[in-house]
């Protein structure tokens, strides 16, 4: 899936106007914990993880799944995420039909987000940022790593996985392509020094975006 035909229906200058600063990495990276230190400084976040769990909700989109994955992942007429997480992080085929339900339609709910916001700069926080090719939109990109005994550890303490499907859904990801202008922040450390990394980076931003105006 690339973004170009989901852009087709928009001008142009709404991009030219705007500094989008995209955050990814694997699940488990700190992702989340970046997109809330740039929301307190007053910066609009796009949450691609929660535009998915709205569009779950959809009823076109239950019967889909529904139909695609069996009565097992709906429970009281919703998408029951734990057991469709399951089925999917375990199977890449199933994972791919799940996504390919899903992705089309987050990836339009993403771009028009953007547009339709009046600040001038927003972050996107999307662990498939690459995936979806909405790098090629975005100002700066930040990617965050994280070694993988820590991610392991962050979901079986935070998302109450075991060991085998913490490994399951880290797998299920592809590792993030590092290209040559991203910024990257590691996290394997401790919050704290997390987030000095965070401020760092948001000062070079800020100084970038100032030279430019």
């Amino acid at each position: 899936m690339t973004i170009k035909n989901n852009l087709d229906d928009f001008e142009p200058l709404w991009l030219k106007s705007k500094v989008i600063i995209g955050i990814t990495g694997g699940i488990a990276s700190g992702k989340t914990t970046a997109a809330k230190f740039f929301y307190k400084k007053g910066i609009p976040v796009i949450d691609a993880d929660r535009i998915g769990h709205q569009i779950l909700q959809q009823e076109e989109v239950k019967e889909k799944i529904l139909s695609a994955f069996g009565k097992d992942v709906i429970s009281e007429n919703q998408i029951n995420r734990q057991e469709l997480g399951k089925i999917v992080f375990r199977n890449q085929d199933r994972l791919k039909k799940l996504n390919n339900i899903v992705h089309p339609i987050l990836i339009k709910k993403i771009l028009h987000s953007i547009e339709s916001l009046n600040e001038t700069i927003i972050i996107i926080d999307a662990a498939l940022l690459l995936d979806w090719n909405l790098d090629e939109i975005c100002t700066y990109v930040i990617l965050i790593t994280t070694k993988k005994s820590i991610q392991i550890k962050r979901l079986m303490t935070y998302k109450n996985l075991s060991n085998k499907d913490a490994i399951s859904r880290i797998s299920s990801q592809k590792k993030p392509t590092q290209k040559r202008d991203f910024i990257i922040i590691e996290n394997n450390s401790t919050l704290s020094e997390f987030q000095d990394r965070l401020a760092q980076v948001w000062s070079l931003i800020q100084e970038r975006i100032l030279k430019i105006s």
